[in-house]
């Protein structure tokens, strides 16, 4: 996988198909094994934990691959973040 601009991951309904949402390490630092984690849902599938899932999946896989810190950045003004 070539990650330099970073791992994206769609976030689906496995029975459908439907988009739920999206998760992401962006700012790949591999010297020092950093990254950042990014995620966002649909509203219709905020509040399910559909999206901590996804970040805990995008978590262990990153630890996997050798990054041990990861860093989550949100926008204050969002109500929904």
């Amino acid at each position: 996988m070539d990650c330099r601009g970073g791992a994206h991951w769609a976030v689906v309904n496995s029975a459908n198909d439907a988009l739920l949402g999206r998760t992401a390490l962006k700012s790949l630092n591999f010297a020092d094994g950093s990254a950042e984690i990014a995620y966002w849902t649909v509203p219709a599938a905020r509040g399910k934990g559909i999206c901590s899932r996804a970040v805990e999946a995008a978590t262990r896989w990153a630890f996997t691959a050798g990054f041990h810190r990861l860093g989550l950045q949100h926008a204050i003004g969002n109500i929904a973040s």
